[in-house]
């Protein structure tokens, strides 16, 4: 809701300056500032009638959601690198054996 608020400030900022320096012109420009100004104005009504609590909830359990996805993602990234070194390490295990093989073939021959 802060943001919101301070959203609504700037634009009425804003649109105090254009009264003040496009005031000889107003026709030949789209006055989108009234425009944002009355969205802003309508959301933030709209966010006052939320009841506070349901909010705090609702904002909790989003930011919740994407610390657990954040985190799924950090596991499946780790369980990932070690499937990859357990492959590795079953190469050179086998690598190590045809070697050994190979020796004991050639010691026999």
């Amino acid at each position: 809701m802060a943001y919101i608020k301070a959203l609504k400030k700037l634009l009425s900022k804003l649109r105090a300056l254009e009264n003040e320096y496009c005031s000889w012109d107003i026709s030949s420009t789209p006055d989108c500032t009234i425009n944002a100004l009355t969205v802003c104005n309508h959301w933030l009504a709209s966010m006052e009638k939320l009841p506070h609590k349901v909010v705090e909830l609702s904002m909790n359990s989003l930011q919740q959601k994407r610390k657990l996805d954040g985190l799924s993602r950090e596991l499946d990234r780790r369980v990932s690198a070690i499937q990859n070194a357990e492959r590795k390490l079953v190469e050179i295990k086998l690598c190590e054996q045809k070697v050994k093989l190979d020796i004991r073939h050639r010691v026999k021959t």
